[in-house]
């Protein structure tokens, strides 16, 4: 195998690594928001065989209106745990970059052995790269889900503002990390 083969290989392992926990995290906060909101509402739902639907079972509820709460709230809360490792991902470019790092906070994460900490500015795009488009597909999928009536406007609309303005923050992020890079 070549280099740049090996190279490449080594990438698509890198980003398939890096994306487990945006995609655990994306489906254990839907979960969990689909019971915690039937718990709190005291919800009467209920299992069942649903046809033409990517998986073979489903919740039904006794209203279209539990159904679309249910759904609308739920995808806020997804969005808002990726959104939240998205800033995460955002303060690690702000703070950990290892070229970005001032001397002094540098001193002390050595100072506490955390120098491990600090991460290239090619392993924090790519962590930043997967964490935005897991943002992107949950954002669609809120949108379609809008689309086909199963959650509120507002709920997509503010999914859609708040993706736009994390996507020029990262855009404005990487533009000052290249003017770095060339004024170096």
């Amino acid at each position: 195998m070549k280099r740049t083969e090996q190279k490449d290989v080594r990438l698509i392992y890198d980003l398939v690594d890096v994306a487990i926990l945006p995609a655990a995290l994306m489906i254990l906060s839907k979960v969990l928001s689909i019971t915690a909101i039937n718990y709190f509402l005291g919800l009467d739902w209920s299992v069942r065989s649903v046809a033409n639907s990517v998986f073979s079972i489903g919740l039904v509820y006794n209203s279209a209106e539990d159904a679309v709460l249910v759904s609308s709230y739920s995808n806020l809360f997804m969005f808002v745990s990726v959104i939240a490792g998205c800033m995460v991902v955002t303060g690690k470019s702000l703070l950990l970059n290892h070229r970005r790092a001032s001397p002094y906070f540098v001193l002390k994460l050595a100072k506490y052995d955390l120098l491990h900490l600090l991460k290239s500015s090619f392993h924090i795009y790519k962590e930043a790269f997967v964490w935005t488009t897991f943002l992107i597909i949950t954002t669609v999928y809120i949108f379609v889900s809008f689309l086909l009536g199963m959650t509120y406007g507002w709920v997509a609309t503010m999914t859609l503002l708040f993706t736009l303005i994390f996507i020029w923050i990262m855009v404005q992020n990487i533009e000052e990390e290249l003017l770095f890079n060339n004024y170096k």
